[in-house]
């Protein structure tokens, strides 16, 4: 069970104390959820928001973060931008999504959901990934549900400690 987490909604899921995410963060900090990332663009934009390094240091060692092949996902990534979506700059979230199969995406850009729910970007038969986002209206709060089993998040375990940022 694992989800890929747009960057722009890192604070509200893992600074913020109480909100509409904290589902999603105690799925991860205290339940059998893992945070998937990979790929250069992406690591950058972590890099960039310095005061999570110890925070993901803490997931790495509890096996909570699960980093996909960087090349697969830049690869991806770049023929998703050979498709000349227009309007949308989160291909490399598209791209971690297909390289490493997680079923389940946290972001609140909508303009981005059109292309996360566009069948013809993804491979043939792949299953489209579900959108956590408190601003679609939609319950997502059972998130040890199976449909959000990906492999390479297998086995999932529960973390004995409780931790914060």
């Amino acid at each position: 069970m694992c989800v890929v987490i747009d960057i722009n909604v890192f604070p509200h899921v893992f600074i913020e104390k109480l909100n509409e995410y904290t589902p999603l963060k105690k799925w991860i900090t205290i339940g059998n959820g893992k945070l998937v990332y990979g790929g250069t663009k992406y690591i950058n934009e972590l890099r960039q928001m310095s005061k999570y390094r110890k925070f993901l240091i803490r997931l790495r060692k509890a096996r909570r973060l699960v980093e996909v092949d960087c090349l697969k996902v830049d690869n991806q990534e770049k023929l998703l931008i050979d498709k000349n979506l227009n309007d949308f700059d989160d291909p490399h979230i598209i791209a971690i999504i297909i390289v490493s199969g997680c079923k389940l995406i946290c972001t609140d850009d909508k303009r981005s959901y059109q292309y996360i729910k566009y069948k013809d970007i993804y491979p043939k038969n792949f299953e489209l990934p579900k959108i956590y986002s408190p601003k679609t209206k939609k319950s997502h709060t059972n998130l040890s549900d199976k449909k959000y089993y990906a492999d390479i998040c297998k086995p999932a375990s529960k973390i004995k400690v409780p931790f914060n940022l």
